[in-house]
């Protein structure tokens, strides 16, 4: 799934900062969750790959609803 969007359109209504927050509040919730060092990277990659695909549907919900 190739999808490009545009960072400087969302960044004027503070987007990347709640995008940025957003990432290191999965990644803090992550870590608390796999303390074990075998389940940490596991644990990462699936919430930041989760957290991508809820992000990229949220842009895609709000681009349609400000059309």
């Amino acid at each position: 799934m190739a999808t490009t969007w545009n960072t400087n359109k969302y960044a004027n209504n503070g987007y990347k900062l709640l995008v940025i927050a957003a990432i290191a509040t999965v990644m803090f919730i992550c870590h608390n969750i796999f303390k074990q060092e075998l389940f940490f990277w596991a644990g990462v990659v699936t919430c930041v790959v989760f957290f991508w695909v809820v992000t990229l549907a949220v842009f895609a919900a709000a681009e349609k609803i400000s059309q």
